[in-house]
């Protein structure tokens, strides 16, 4: 990472932003690199940079784990099925090939 930003340290300094160039290491990558610490430091580079006089912010992530639906995604609730018919291209000689696709 430092070899990034210092390239992108003359960049932000030329539009007098350079204090706008954050970086944020994480030392336990997984789960495609966006766990909760790195969640966290998105969330206090958007209270700095879009609630900035915000005294109520919270860059603490709140925790939904109650509200996380099961693995097999049952809710009590059966799922619609719902079909869509999907537009057929006409063939070269004009006429439209016949199609049974669907997407649920």
């Amino acid at each position: 990472m430092p070899p990034l930003l210092a390239a992108a340290r003359p960049i932000y300094g030329l539009y007098g932003k350079r204090q706008n160039l954050w970086a944020h290491v994480n030392f336990s990558p997984g789960n495609h690199n966006f766990g909760r610490d790195n969640r966290e430091a998105l969330y206090r580079m958007f209270g700095v940079h879009f609630f900035p006089n915000r005294t109520d912010y919270d860059a603490r992530e709140i925790d939904v784990s109650d509200q996380v639906r099961p693995s097999n995604n049952s809710s009590g609730h059966p799922r619609r099925q719902r079909h869509v018919r999907l537009a057929c291209p006409s063939n070269r000689l004009g006429s439209s090939p016949t199609c049974g696709h669907t997407r649920g």
